[in-house]
């Protein structure tokens, strides 16, 4: 047994399959990393063989060295469950939770009855924050098959407070305090997600009776006990991130916490990088995605082309999809990715080929939709991106450009209903709203325009997020007289000197729709703070000549362009 504690004697005496067992067994995963790879470098390609390296190199933290291992040994049906629960994990341990979903879905197609994959899938699920009703399903399932187990309590009621079940969720949380501890759960590796969960749904019954000084204080208590733990960072991030919760310094505290906690958590790492970014801080966030990708963390290249792309560097993007694909990196996802950074940089005859690679027959037609898009092939998008989101309902970015595919075939009703679609399914995924209120304008349905800019999912998305968006929602407001007085942060975001002329324009626009031209023209001469001489008033100085011209009254609209 000696000669499997050093690295020299290798050679000499090799461990037996048995022997790397038993290291395993006590915990010794690191050791084994070596003579498997010899085995495996051998030509030594038994599924065992490849499971257990697999599991080793996923112990050491080489996650992305695991992923190959591990997709072979899966091949083996002896093998499938363990190896596909190890990849789960993985995924699960590295915040990558629509990976791990997708895993244990394969799992529980070939195992409905499998405890552990229904207990991880309702985690995941829940940590996604878009599938409360999955996890309560799941939730229900798995009790279902052990109602000895107190385990999966906790999640149950997390998923009711999402869902917005409230009096269900309080019953339920009532029955759960009253319980006693569970021998099980304490010697499970899900006992700390198990007490944050317990620790969220407490804070969750606190914001929903509107004790909001509460609330604080409990999401304050589940993030201290509970750093690195998914659920209790990003349900106190959204508690303090809305109107109610409302410190943003908190929230940043919290994500910058969390990060430090869990730098592998992808979740996590996303979120901080994303932050930095948004707070202009593009050195810091592409140093934390660097850094990831450097160690090889699941899914960190990828991240950091995303990253690149959006900032512009788009051969720097190619360039890192590049590495990853010459490292092994496959999957639909990353191809899928890989495709759109091709369709951004115009390399199109390259992204049809990437989508030749790809496994799903959704994102292969994705691709190819987007694709003939670019090229403004518009009859055969609609086509191909109809067939995708067939495949694929439940992705926001693909109804969307399905949406605008049926606006460049002239199907406005299809289009408005895509963008429906998408913005229903994520808020911010793309656009949607932006496009969809600009139709509900051509239409001359304001009120709609207004509904469609004030919706929010269960994500409590931030609204008015752009200028784009105040200024449609202006010119909704004026076209159904309600411009008098506006929401203060609408009219906050409206009165900085940089947007005024557009402002102005908006609200001229508005009242032309209701007031006809000689309103508009009085709401532009009476503007405060309205230079027509500066660049900046340019919008509503088109507007002015427009209006005065139909006025008859174009000499004065000249004699305006003239000054």
């Amino acid at each position: 047994m000696l000669a499997l504690l050093g690295c020299d004697a290798y050679n000499e005496t090799e461990p037996s399959i048995e022997q790397i067992r038993a290291l395993q067994t006590r915990g010794y995963f690191e050791r084994t990393i070596e003579p498997l790879r010899i085995r495996i470098d051998r030509g030594e390609r038994d599924s065992e063989v490849l499971l257990l390296y697999g599991v080793a190199l996923t112990r050491a933290r080489l996650y992305s060295r695991a992923l190959w291992p591990l997709k072979e040994a899966a091949r083996d049906p002896e093998h499938f469950v363990p190896a596909m629960m190890q990849l789960a994990s993985s995924a699960y341990a590295t915040g990558n939770h629509d990976l791990a979903i997708e895993i244990l879905s394969e799992v529980l197609d070939r195992e409905p009855e499998h405890f552990a994959a229904l207990r991880m899938r309702t985690f995941a699920r829940l940590h996604s924050r878009r599938d409360y009703e999955g996890a309560l399903e799941d939730a229900e399932r798995a009790i279902e098959l052990n109602p000895e187990s107190m385990t999966m309590l906790a999640p149950r009621i997390v998923a009711l407070f999402g869902l917005k079940r409230v009096e269900e969720a309080k019953e339920a949380l009532e029955e759960f305090a009253e319980l006693p501890p569970d021998p099980e759960a304490a010697d499970s590796e899900m006992t700390d997600p198990i007490h944050a969960l317990a620790c969220v749904a407490r804070a969750k019954l606190a914001e929903e009776e509107d004790d909001l000084e509460l609330a604080a204080e409990r999401y304050d208590g589940c993030v201290e006990r509970f750093p690195s733990q998914a659920i209790a960072v990003h349900e106190a991030m959204e508690f303090y991130g809305t109107d109610q919760g409302g410190k943003g310094e908190r929230f940043d505290e919290i994500l910058k916490a969390a990060y430090d906690a869990a730098p592998d958590d992808r979740s996590f790492r996303i979120a901080y990088a994303r932050r930095q970014e948004l707070l202009g801080n593009l050195d810091e966030a592409k140093r934390v995605l660097e850094e990831a990708s450097a160690v090889g963390l699941p899914g960190a290249k990828i991240d950091l082309a995303g990253f690149l792309n959006s900032t512009g560097d788009v051969e720097g993007a190619l360039e890192v999809y590049r590495e990853a694909a010459a490292q092994g990196a496959s999957g639909g996802a990353f191809l899928l990715a890989f495709g759109e950074a091709l369709i951004s940089a115009g390399r199109l005859d390259e992204a049809l080929a990437v989508a030749d690679e790809t496994g799903p027959d959704s994102h292969r037609a994705f691709i190819r939709g987007r694709v003939a898009l670019k090229r403004m092939e518009y009859d055969k998008a609609l086509d191909d991106l109809t067939q995708g989101v067939l495949l694929w309902p439940d992705n926001a970015v693909a109804r969307y450009y399905t949406a605008l595919a049926a606006e460049g075939v002239g199907d406005f009703d299809r289009a408005i209903e895509e963008y429906r679609t998408s913005l229903r399914i994520d808020a911010n995924a793309a656009d949607s709203r932006t496009r969809l209120a600009r139709l509900h304008l051509a239409e001359g349905e304001p009120r709609a325009v207004l509904y469609i800019l004030n919706y929010q999912t269960q994500k409590r998305e931030s609204l008015r997020a752009t200028d784009e968006l105040a200024l449609l929602e202006l010119e909704a407001l004026a076209w159904t007289g309600q411009a008098e007085k506006l929401p203060p942060e609408l009219e906050a975001r409206l009165a900085r000197p940089q947007l005024w002329g557009a402002a102005v324009a908006a609200l001229a626009k508005g009242v032309r729709r209701r007031d006809g031209a000689e309103g508009a023209v009085a709401v532009i001469k009476n503007a405060d703070r309205l230079n027509l001489r500066s660049p900046g008033a340019a919008p509503a100085l088109r507007e002015l000549i427009r209006d005065l011209a139909e006025l008859g009254k174009a000499s004065e609209g000249i004699e305006y362009a003239r000054s």
